[in-house]
């Protein structure tokens, strides 16, 4: 075989093997075959949704959705969020999601967005001291404090103390949906607060009040620590009592029949009586 024969053949087995390389490296770089990837159909906010809104068709979509990124209580038809409440606002685009709804048959207003087992206790603003400065907002979260003032032979000094902590603001007034832009309450105008409480918690409150002022302290809503504090130091001794004179007398008639018995009380000293048969004192 002469040279130049040999160098043809050397060239032609490089080029083919080199072409050989090149298809094997094409061929592994083609994607396989498609999978389908598994969606669901989910429903959505096709707006904002603000707080206690009763849901309509016109404020929900639904969109697939992989499978595997649907979020936990996210609802799947429109039929099972329509005629619900919201309970919180719902952004749009958000998933729809069972905890943030009513439970379906619960209705519209307001009594829908109670939870069960919960109560919505109102406070008149004559029985608070305060609102936090006029900040407080529905959705934000409180403690309860209880101012108790001197009373004679009862209580010797003041106190303050937490009757409850972490609570939920329901509503400000009638306003159940935080406001727009201005945060601040106007305190002047401001007649109530209400707030969603257990039916025990609920009775706290009502003895509060009859005892003495209350006070909402504000704090931030991812403090979830709700020790109850001690009583506040005495701020105050009691009064001292003035005393009454000694000669001080209060007569009491009682009858039976046409009988009269007459008691003189004094503060000091016992009592007198007296009978008499008179059909008058």
């Amino acid at each position: 075989m002469s040279l130049r024969t040999l160098l043809v053949v050397t060239l032609a087995l490089v080029c083919g093997g080199a072409a050989a390389l090149g298809v094997k490296a094409f061929v592994r770089n083609q994607p396989g075959p498609s999978i389908p990837m598994e969606t669901v159909q989910v429903v959505f906010a096709a707006g904002d949704i603000s707080r206690l809104a009763s849901l309509a068709s016109e404020h929900l979509v639904v969109r697939d959705v992989p499978k595997d990124s649907v979020p936990k209580g996210a609802l799947l038809k429109l039929e099972d969020a329509v005629g619900r409440v919201a309970l919180a606002p719902v952004a749009k685009n958000d998933y729809i999601l069972e905890q943030l709804l009513s439970r379906p048959g619960a209705g519209r207003g307001a009594a829908a967005a109670i939870p069960r087992g919960m109560r919505a206790f109102m406070i008149p603003t004559a029985k608070l001291a305060g609102a936090a400065s006029g900040f407080l907002q529905p959705g934000d979260r409180v403690d309860v404090l209880l101012h108790v003032k001197p009373i004679a032979n009862q209580i010797a000094v003041e106190t303050t103390k937490v009757l409850l902590s972490r609570i939920e603001v329901f509503a400000v007034d009638q306003t159940l949906e935080p406001a727009n832009g201005e945060t601040k309450v106007n305190v002047k105008e401001l007649r109530s607060v209400t707030l969603l409480v257990t039916p025990p918690q609920a009775v706290q409150l009502t003895s509060g009040m009859a005892e003495g002022v209350l006070q909402l302290t504000l704090r931030n809503a991812d403090d979830e620590n709700t020790l109850a504090l001690p009583p506040a130091p005495a701020s105050k001794e009691i009064a001292k009592k003035v005393p009454v004179s000694s000669d001080a007398v209060h007569t009491l008639n009682i009858y039976n029949g046409t009988h009269l018995q007459r008691h003189e009380v004094r503060t000091k000293g016992t009592a007198k009586q007296e009978d008499s048969n008179s059909d008058t004192p």
